[in-house]
């Protein structure tokens, strides 16, 4: 099971990183949301004027944070487990903020809370098997 939950999260990692990294800087250099697509009435709900803040918060805290999160895992840092537990824990809670502020329901907004809720439960396995998987590791 724990190298299923590795495996699982190294995967969702990438996907989730990836597509932040993306969308978080395409946010930052057209704040009108323009160049993927995304209409500035999205924003009418909120506090912010364009794009560029959730942009930069995208980039970031979802974006670089899942690739930390995948270098820790390959390279099998010590404490690798909390850093996917708080990457599903960011992502989730950044889908629930979305959805609560734009009151704008996307599919997208499902897949990626149910890929925040995956990287929990794999982190918390990890978590569970973390020295185990270190000590074996170090033979």
């Amino acid at each position: 099971m724990k190298k299923f939950a590795y495996i699982i999260s190294l995967c969702l990692l990438l996907f989730n990183g990836a597509g932040a990294v993306y969308g978080g800087w395409s946010l930052m250099t057209d704040p009108s949301g323009a160049n993927i697509r995304l209409s500035h009435t999205t924003l009418d709900h909120t506090p912010f004027p364009d794009f560029l803040i959730p942009g930069i918060v995208l980039f970031l805290c979802i974006g670089l944070f899942s690739l930390l999160a995948i270098f820790s895992l390959l390279l099998l840092q010590p404490r690798f487990s909390w850093l996917v537990l708080a990457e599903g824990i960011l992502l989730t809670g950044w889908i629930a903020v979305q959805y609560v502020l734009t009151q704008v329901y996307h599919p997208l907004q499902v897949v990626m809370g149910l890929t925040g809720l995956l990287l929990v439960a794999c982190g918390y396995i990890l978590f569970r098997s973390e020295d185990e998987i270190l000590l074996c590791n170090q033979k």
